[in-house]
């Protein structure tokens, strides 16, 4: 009987969109393959304090990466590019066929999405289409490579239509959105008042500006246009739904999980793949008809108030946990005491839960 293959992926819990949409473009070829996925999720940010970052990284530290036939590394996605480079290279030093998703390092095989192609469209429609003069662009983190690219095309389309995007106008939000919730407030009580547009360099950031300039009585896309980066499903339930760009993660999955099989087995293969992003033009640069969005809009909503609840449900379960593991002892106390506290909920996790610790001693 053939040996069934073992792929590891390293990923982070604050990109679920794009890990399912990456999953889901694997599946055709995990049916010509026919191999097991091991997923491990740490929920790292880099707004993080350091310390629960280094508790979150432990998750990766858990398997062997010998006891697997190949990985794949969602590198710019798990925020710190330390631990991915640290992944990628400790594969690669035990003959472990490995695949970098994003973040280029030397001799390791790459796939990459090429932000160019959608940022520049998106840039070129704003100004041709609806005549922006003035933008601000809300970046992630600044040395984030797919930030620099976003904002370097930018730069240069509006530069090439004979537009500035000024140094007072970029801003960084570190991926967050409360920090561009208040670069909005900030820039609607300056006296240079909103831009006609803010660029976001992902579609949190983009919906935490049009929330809190919903708050601050604005009407959008009336007022100004707002855009973001990733095509996630928040954006599409949004009103107005938002302008942004597609990464296709789904064709980055199949384009990773191929390449790698393709080492695996001894094909030889270009190292560095790259996958172009598409421009998504919907109601936040004031195009497109809403009726096309009515269906995804009315699941959204259905499913808010599920969503909602369980939500408050897991809070709730995380409070009961928090207060007897304070009350543990020792390990054989902790380890008693999530072991009682699962059986007796398990609503959500399922029968067969299954719980891994790492234990970092200081």
């Amino acid at each position: 009987m053939a040996h069934k293959k073992k792929i590891a992926v390293f990923a982070n819990g604050w990109n679920t969109g794009a890990l399912n949409d990456a999953l889901n473009g694997m599946s055709d070829i995990a049916k010509k393959e026919d191999f097991d996925t091991y997923i491990f999720v740490s929920h790292c940010s880099y707004n993080g304090f350091d310390y629960l970052n280094r508790g979150e990284l432990n998750i990766y530290e858990l398997p062997d990466i010998e006891d697997y036939d190949g990985a794949i590394v969602f590198s710019t996605l798990l925020n710190s590019d330390k631990t991915a480079e640290k992944l990628c290279l400790h594969a690669a030093d035990h003959d472990v066929p490995i695949v970098s998703i994003g973040l280029q390092i030397p001799d390791i095989p790459y796939v990459g999405v090429n932000n160019e192609t959608g940022m520049f469209d998106l840039v070129t429609h704003l100004i041709e289409v609806h005549d922006i003069k003035r933008a601000v662009f809300i970046g992630g983190s600044q040395d984030h490579i797919e930030n620099q690219i976003r904002l370097r095309v930018t730069k240069d389309v509006m530069t090439s239509h004979g537009l500035e995007l000024k140094d007072e106008d970029i801003y960084y939000a570190d991926w967050n959105n409360v920090i561009a919730s208040d670069i909005a407030s900030h820039c609607s009580a300056s006296p240079e008042g909103l831009p006609d547009a803010f660029i976001c360099a992902n579609d949190i950031m983009a919906l935490a500006v049009a929330a809190t300039l919903v708050d601050l009585g604005y009407n959008l896309p009336e007022d100004v246009i707002i855009t973001g980066f990733d095509n996630i499903e928040a954006g599409k339930g949004y009103y107005p739904t938002i302008t942004t760009v597609s990464p296709n993660y789904d064709k980055v999955g199949e384009k990773a999980v191929s390449l790698l099989f393709d080492i695996i087995n001894g094909v030889p293969t270009e190292k560095e793949v790259y996958v172009d992003a598409d421009f998504v033009c919907c109601e936040s640069c004031r195009c497109t008809d809403a009726s096309k969005y009515e269906n995804i809009r009315r699941t959204y909503c259905q499913k808010s108030y599920t969503y909602s609840s369980e939500l408050h449900w897991l809070d709730s379960e995380e409070r009961r946990l928090f207060m007897r593991i304070t009350n543990s002892t020792d390990l054989d106390s902790f380890k008693e005491t999530l072991t009682d506290f699962f059986v007796e909920h398990h609503h959500f996790s399922g029968k067969d839960f299954l719980m891994m610790f790492h234990f970092d001693y200081l």
